[in-house]
């Protein structure tokens, strides 16, 4: 899978039908391989700082996932999305974290 300006594009906050809350700052998409060795993607949902836990709720991130869904659907990437919710802080720490192990 390639990511290109057109999957950059369609995975834009301001492009996505997304609620209000929890406010989602970017969306970063890196290619993947799932546990049965099949391609996928890891979407990485960046919220924002002040996102509270009880807003990280199966039911509030629904529309989130739905909406990428259909983004890398109409984007033709054909790969299953998997989903990870952090804010700015918990997606360096897991950076820092993979380096360490790199």
């Amino acid at each position: 899978m390639e990511t290109n300006e057109r999957i950059r594009k369609a995975l834009a906050v301001e492009s996505l039908p997304l609620p209000p809350r929890p406010k989602v700052e970017r969306v970063e998409l890196q290619e993947y391989t799932d546990s049965l060795g099949d391609p996928a993607v890891q979407v990485f949902v960046i919220l924002s700082e002040k996102t509270k836990d009880s807003e990280r709720t199966a039911a509030m991130i629904r529309p989130i996932e739905n909406a990428i869904r259909s983004a890398l659907d109409k984007a033709n990437v054909g790969r299953w999305p998997y989903f990870w919710y952090r804010k700015p802080s918990e997606q360096r720490l897991a950076a820092r974290q993979s380096a360490e192990f790199a």
